[in-house]
């Protein structure tokens, strides 16, 4: 009857993506690679270099640190998988001070 199409269903149907260059149909995936490739094309080299991160690199780092010291606590202390793991302690600290003088 009338009310079986749901809400979603209606604004669904609505949303049609055109490409506006040939008048196509295209989808999400589709517009948002077309999109990709227009804006790459007004970049100038540099910023075609450089790489966006979305996010904190403070807190990625932060969460880094904490899921180390998370792992070491739920490993046996005599265990190999613990003096495997400790080798990692020197380049974390390596790359924390990297970022800290980054920052």
């Amino acid at each position: 009857g009338v009310g079986d199409v749901g809400a979603l269903d209606a604004v669904a149907a609505d949303k049609k993506l055109v490409n506006p260059h040939t008048g196509e149909a295209e989808s999400e995936d589709e517009r948002a690679e077309r999109l990709r490739i227009e804006k790459e094309a007004t970049m100038t080299p540099e910023e075609l270099l450089t790489i966006p991160v979305v996010g904190s690199l403070s807190l990625f780092l932060s969460r880094l640190d904490e899921e180390y010291t998370k792992s070491l606590q739920r490993t046996s202390s005599h265990s190999i998988d613990y003096v495997i793991r400790l080798r990692d302690e020197v380049p974390l600290i390596q790359l924390l001070t990297k970022v800290q003088s980054y920052l």
